[in-house]
């Protein structure tokens, strides 16, 4: 990413969020989503899509390697919902003692989730987002997404976005004449997801979301 860095020419804003993991599931740690943007020119382009199994202590140790990576980060989100109080004292601490500057800011949602990640639909598919073609289980998550078994990738995306502030303004909230990548309402049971059919045609694309795809 340094050589996609190095071709805005010092014009771009660095941001991330990190959707934690805070429990257990089938007795290994839930998955854990940090994402990394840069905004540049109307363009957002996803740098790191780190999402793994991991305990606590390693969440806070990523974070702390990725404000190390981008010095220059404008903010790095965190979900307060699920965000121990704890594990954020012990983010700020390590951070303090390691002398990293980037703020952390807590968010706290309270819109419906998957209101918040079908709210991103039209910037991924016009290509205001851009992504890697590394980022697989990203867009695996996107493409599956709410059917799919975990959504901590898309759920860090949509947050550190939001904070972003494309354009100047965020994400317009849906309203009823909303309409998917497939034309449903959002008063359709199937609004937002895909059918056997429709999954059947977008395997035959590679990227799966109508994702603009950067070389990186």
């Amino acid at each position: 990413m340094a050589k996609l860095l190095e071709s805005f020419n010092g014009d771009y804003v660095i941001s991330a969020g990190v959707d934690p993991s805070v429990g257990l599931k089938n007795g290994r740690s839930d998955y854990s989503a940090i994402i990394v943007i840069a905004k540049h020119k109307g363009k957002i382009y996803v740098l790191e899509a780190d999402i793994a199994q991991r305990s606590q202590d390693d969440l806070v140790q990523a974070m702390i390697n990725y404000c190390k990576i981008y010095p220059h980060m404008e903010k790095f989100v965190i979900e307060a919902n699920l965000f121990p109080e704890l594990l954020l004292k012990t983010v700020r601490e390590r951070a303090y003692k390691e002398n990293i500057l980037v703020p952390f800011k807590e968010v706290r949602n309270t819109r419906n989730k998957e209101l918040r990640i079908f709210g991103m639909e039209t910037y991924i598919t016009t290509g205001t987002v851009l992504f890697s073609r590394k980022h697989t289980m990203l867009l695996d998550q996107l493409k599956y997404f709410p059917r799919g078994d975990h959504d901590d990738g898309p759920d860090a995306l949509e947050m550190v976005l939001r904070e972003a502030e494309i354009n100047q303004v965020g994400f317009l909230p849906l309203t009823d004449d909303a309409k998917d990548r497939h034309g449903r309402g959002l008063n359709h049971p199937d609004f937002g997801r895909t059918t056997p059919e429709e999954d059947a045609r977008d395997d035959d694309d590679e990227d799966g979301v109508g994702a603009g795809i950067f070389a990186g």
